[in-house]
Protein backbone atom coordinates (compact mmCIF):
# COMPACT_ATOMS: atom_id res chain seq x y z
CA UNK A 1 0.00 0.00 0.00
CA UNK A 2 1.48 3.41 -0.94
CA UNK A 3 2.07 5.91 1.85
CA UNK A 4 -0.75 8.32 2.51
CA UNK A 5 0.27 11.92 2.17
CA UNK A 6 3.61 13.55 1.48
CA UNK A 7 6.85 12.37 3.05
CA UNK A 8 8.25 14.25 6.05
CA UNK A 9 11.05 15.61 3.83
CA UNK A 10 8.55 16.98 1.30
CA UNK A 11 6.50 18.52 4.09
CA UNK A 12 9.62 20.27 5.45
CA UNK A 13 10.65 21.39 1.97
CA UNK A 14 7.24 22.90 1.27
CA UNK A 15 7.23 24.71 4.62
CA UNK A 16 10.75 26.05 3.96
CA UNK A 17 9.84 27.41 0.54
CA UNK A 18 6.64 28.92 1.94
CA UNK A 19 8.60 30.71 4.67
CA UNK A 20 11.09 32.07 2.12
CA UNK A 21 8.28 33.32 -0.12
CA UNK A 22 6.57 34.99 2.85
CA UNK A 23 9.83 36.59 4.03
CA UNK A 24 10.60 38.02 0.61
CA UNK A 25 7.09 39.04 -0.46
CA UNK A 26 7.38 42.62 0.75
CA UNK A 27 11.15 42.91 1.12
CA UNK A 28 12.99 43.86 -2.07
CA UNK A 29 16.32 43.64 -0.22
CA UNK A 30 15.65 40.04 0.75
CA UNK A 31 14.75 39.19 -2.85
CA UNK A 32 17.97 40.83 -4.04
CA UNK A 33 19.95 38.86 -1.45
CA UNK A 34 18.50 35.61 -2.78
CA UNK A 35 19.15 36.56 -6.40
CA UNK A 36 22.77 37.35 -5.56
CA UNK A 37 23.30 33.71 -4.61
CA UNK A 38 21.79 32.00 -7.63
CA UNK A 39 24.19 29.41 -9.03
CA UNK A 40 26.82 29.94 -6.34
CA UNK A 41 28.19 27.60 -3.68
CA UNK A 42 27.18 27.78 -0.02
CA UNK A 43 30.41 29.54 0.93
CA UNK A 44 29.91 32.23 -1.72
CA UNK A 45 26.49 33.52 -0.66
CA UNK A 46 26.84 35.49 2.58
CA UNK A 47 23.94 37.81 1.69
CA UNK A 48 21.58 34.84 1.41
CA UNK A 49 22.46 33.47 4.83
CA UNK A 50 20.33 36.01 6.74
CA UNK A 51 17.27 34.92 4.75
CA UNK A 52 17.85 31.18 4.45
CA UNK A 53 19.75 30.01 7.53
CA UNK A 54 17.09 30.86 10.16
CA UNK A 55 14.50 28.90 8.19
CA UNK A 56 16.43 25.68 7.59
CA UNK A 57 14.99 22.64 9.34
CA UNK A 58 17.06 21.67 12.41
CA UNK A 59 17.94 18.30 10.87
CA UNK A 60 20.05 19.93 8.13
CA UNK A 61 21.87 22.57 10.16
CA UNK A 62 24.99 20.41 10.47
CA UNK A 63 24.57 18.63 7.14
CA UNK A 64 26.12 20.42 4.17
CA UNK A 65 24.43 18.20 1.59
CA UNK A 66 21.07 18.81 3.27
CA UNK A 67 21.68 22.56 3.22
CA UNK A 68 22.49 22.38 -0.49
CA UNK A 69 19.29 20.47 -1.13
CA UNK A 70 17.17 23.06 0.63
CA UNK A 71 18.85 26.05 -1.04
CA UNK A 72 18.15 24.45 -4.42
CA UNK A 73 14.44 24.51 -3.58
CA UNK A 74 14.29 28.27 -3.63
CA UNK A 75 12.09 29.85 -6.27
Amino acid sequence: MPPSGPSPWLTQARAFVGEIIAATAADAGARAALRSGVGKGLDDVPRMHRIVAPRLPPAVLNDESGQRAFTRLLP
